[in-house]
């Protein structure tokens, strides 16, 4: 945590540790509320698959930005969370990696009681779902965050492109909309962040070409 009020004299006034073998890098917040992200170190970057691993995400109550009160904690049982979307308000949209799917999927979480969060809707791509038998695409995973704008929700899904979702009925987001961006792009994660701009109707779209 760090005090910026001087850019010139930023100062670290706090460090919380995360859980071992875990990444916690990945973080959102809207007014005094926060959300991190817990999931299993890869063993590209040094994580060690055969000791334990806290995953899910975090819920934090931050008006005190210094002190930082744990609220509560979502569970994927997997592997956890990555990148997750929090505009505000009871709703967290997690790219969440289940049992039984192919990567991240998207999985929309009801906060409104931290203590106890819970699950109201999950969306995958099509082919995602591995243990009913589907067959998913090379880089298929909502690498997020998911990005919301009024009942349209925005996911930026890898190998599999971009997908817009209807979410005017939170419990079952319907997709509207996709645009695929392979090929030509490839080469690791072709869709790895998008950023809408409904006045200029246009969403920003960007790769990481980490394959190479």
């Amino acid at each position: 945590i760090m005090d910026v009020t001087d850019p010139a004299k930023s100062q670290v006034v706090k460090f919380v540790p995360g859980p071992e073998n875990t990444w916690s890098i990945q973080m959102d917040l809207h007014d005094n509320i926060m959300i991190t992200g817990l999931e299993q170190v890869s063993r590209r970057w040094g994580g060690d698959p055969s000791k334990p691993h806290d995953e899910g995400f975090l819920i934090w109550d931050i008006k005190d930005p210094a002190n930082p009160r744990k609220l509560g904690q979502w569970k994927t049982g997997g592997r956890g969370t990555h990148r997750n979307g929090y505009p505000g308000g009871r709703y967290v949209f997690a790219a969440a990696a289940l049992p039984g799917y192919q990567d991240e999927l998207l999985v929309i979480v009801d906060i409104q009681d931290p203590a106890k969060p819970v699950e109201v809707a999950r969306w995958a791509a099509p082919g995602q779902h591995v243990a009913a038998g589907e067959k998913p695409e090379d880089g298929m995973q909502l690498h997020g965050p998911p990005i919301v704008d009024g009942n349209r929700l925005y996911l930026d899904y890898g190998g599999a492109g971009m997908f817009i979702l209807d979410i005017s009925d939170i419990r079952k987001p319907t997709p509207i909309g996709h645009l695929d961006f392979t090929p030509p792009f490839d080469g690791g994660i072709p869709v790895h962040s998008i950023l809408p701009i409904k006045s200029r109707n246009l969403v920003w779209v960007n790769s990481e070409a980490i394959a190479e």
